[in-house]
């Protein structure tokens, strides 16, 4: 366990008693975690810098928009057929 680095964080995971029981034998599980979370931050920062801030606003919207769907009932299949019926309007405006 890396006891140099300060401690700002503190996870609480909830996990099931037979994953808490496999996990615990994990003898360095603390340092895999660090390096999975580190892992993240570095994939958050290069896709920062990949897409501007209009496109991951877009991206949020477009995430929102499908939990309303799916609130709604509307299946995978459903939104499939719906955006093919956009695509094919756009299309013939082209």
């Amino acid at each position: 366990m890396r006891e140099d680095l300060p401690l700002k964080i503190m996870l609480v995971l909830k996990l099931t008693p037979e994953l808490e029981e496999q996990a615990s034998t994990i003898p360095d599980l603390q340092d895999r975690m660090l390096g999975f979370i580190q892992h993240q931050v570095d994939l958050e920062a290069w896709r920062a810098k990949r897409s501007s801030s209009e496109a991951r606003s877009l991206v949020q919207e477009a995430f929102e928009e499908g939990r309303k769907m799916k609130a709604k009932g509307i299946t995978r299949d459903q939104a499939f057929i719906m955006l093919g019926q956009v695509h094919q309007r756009i299309s013939q405006q082209l």
